[in-house]
C-alpha cells in the first residue's frame, strides 16, 4: 500500500501544478533532492546509500510522526521482510554520523522520530 501511495503522488505531481521546490525536502540543515536521491548537510554533499535516503525521507515528510521499527520495515521494505529489525537501528546510526547526531530523535521504549520544525 506505501508503495501504491508513492506512485499516485508521482503521478499527480506530474500532471497537476507540480513546481521546482516540489522535488526538494528541507529540515534544519538537511535538503534532499527527491528527484536526484542526493542529500546535503550545511551546504555539503552527504553520501547516503538508497536506503538511509529513503529513511530519512520519511522522517522528513512526516516530522514529529514516531515511528517503530517494524512500521519502518513495513513502508520501506515491506511485509514480507525476512531479517533482523535491528538493521533499522544501523540505518539510524549511519544517517546520524553523515548528516548530524541531532537530527533522529530516539523514544526510549517507542522508536525514533524528527521533531516538527517551527516554520514562522
Amino acid at each position: 500500500m506505501p508503495i501504491l501511495k508513492r506512485k499516485i503522488a508521482a503521478i499527480l505531481r506530474r500532471t497537476a501544478g507540480y513546481t521546482e521546490a516540489d522535488k526538494y525536502l528541507h529540515y534544519k540543515n538537511i535538503t534532499l533532492d527527491l528527484e536526484g536521491y542526493r542529500a546535503f548537510a550545511q551546504g555539503r554533499d552527504i553520501d547516503l546509500t538508497a536506503k538511509e535516503f529513503e529513511v530519512l525521507r520519511e522522517f522528513l515528510l512526516n516530522q514529529g510522526r514516531v515511528y517503530t521499527r517494524q512500521n519502518l520495515i513495513n513502508i520501506l521494505w515491506g511485509y514480507d521482510f525476512i531479517g533482523d529489525e535491528r538493521l533499522i537501528d544501523t540505518h539510524i546510526k549511519n544517517i546520524r554520523k553523515k548528516a548530524g547526531a541531532d537530527i533522529i530523535e530516539t523514544i526510549r521504549g517507542v522508536g525514533y522520530r524528527i521533531a516538527k520544525e517551527n516554520k514562522e
